[in-house]
């Protein structure tokens, strides 16, 4: 994988449609929302990539990444943050890092790349863990299905489309 090939597949707008069904409620929720996946062209011009890979260049090599400033919309809020896709060639692995506008990191996530048509990403946190399967399917469709566990046992099942529309 590199930095394009992923840009090729997540950039652009996306309307997302989401179904969990939780296992310990009993209960099914739904939410639908947009998000926008920009690339960041130029690292060095952009003053808050440049502090937040400051802030990694003991960890991770920031060439070696793709930067994504992301806005996530819903019918209640907008939400805006960045994701630092750090890939080790070498490895066939990689970190998910996300931060908010602050610089503060929010969550820190591995992924595999498994094939052209899947990622593999793995959120652990306090003995919650999302493994999620994202898929793509063409250019314009993905689907992401998700696995949600609590101290190593089985509380919750998603299922999401994205539909691209620009």
């Amino acid at each position: 994988m590199n930095s394009e090939f992923l840009a090729s597949k997540i950039e652009g707008n996306w309307i997302i449609q989401s179904t969990t069904y939780s296992l310990l409620k009993n209960r099914i929720l739904t939410f639908s929302n947009e998000i926008n996946w920009k690339p960041v062209k130029n690292k060095n011009s952009n003053s808050l990539v440049k502090l937040l890979s400051q802030k990694m260049i003991d960890t991770y090599n920031p060439n070696n990444s793709s930067i994504y400033i992301v806005e996530s919309k819903n019918n209640t809020k907008i939400e805006k943050f960045y994701k630092f896709f750090l890939y080790n060639e070498k490895l066939n692995k990689g970190n998910l890092l996300k931060f908010n506008n602050s610089g503060n990191l929010l969550s820190k996530s591995e992924f595999t790349y498994k094939s052209n048509q899947q990622l593999c990403i793995n959120h652990n946190n306090n003995g919650l863990s999302v493994n999620e399967n994202i898929y793509f399917i063409d250019q314009n469709l993905k689907i992401v299905k998700s696995i949600i566990k609590k101290n190593k046992q089985c509380i919750g099942i998603s299922f999401s489309s994205e539909i691209k529309i620009s």
